[in-house]
């Protein structure tokens, strides 16, 4: 029953408002310029899908083993997160100036030239973008992991 719930929660966070409406996206971008050539498109698409496919075992591996650890240093993890936070909370409001955090990286892309690397990266990237808006699918399916 608790796999079954868990592949619910991983087709309720596929049809969310965040995930859903970029389906179309996705799929032109795999086809791109080659939108004749569906063996290309099919081996990007593939990879993209390994690419986020990687970041979320890692989670559940992550999950798994470094667990006992933080239970066991919650105390000098919340002063170091806590410090942390004051720091960011300055830098926001400009009393640190840190350049590298106010500054832009823009990377044109080529899609005549995606290739199954580029297409794990983007898989990679999106799942790292995109594991705030399905937190909790992805929070209950990873305590399932800790038991």
């Amino acid at each position: 029953m608790t796999y079954l719930l868990t592949f619910l929660e991983g087709l309720a966070s596929f049809v969310s408002p965040c995930i859903l409406p970029l389906v179309p996206l996705y799929i032109s971008y795999f086809s791109g310029a080659n939108a004749t050539n569906t063996k290309k498109a099919f081996t990007n698409s593939l990879f993209f899908v390994l690419g986020f496919t990687l970041i979320f075992v890692l989670m559940a591996v992550l999950t798994s083993t470094l667990g006992a650890f933080i239970s066991s240093n919650m105390r000098y993890i919340k002063y170091i997160f806590g410090a942390l936070t004051i720091i960011l909370g300055l830098i926001y409001l400009d009393i640190f100036k840190l350049k590298f955090l106010n500054s832009a990286l823009n990377i044109k892309f080529d899609l005549t030239s995606l290739n199954v690397f580029r297409s794990f990266i983007f898989g990679i990237l999106f799942s790292v973008s995109h594991t705030p808006c399905i937190g909790y699918f992805i929070g209950s399916a990873l305590m399932l992991v800790i038991r």
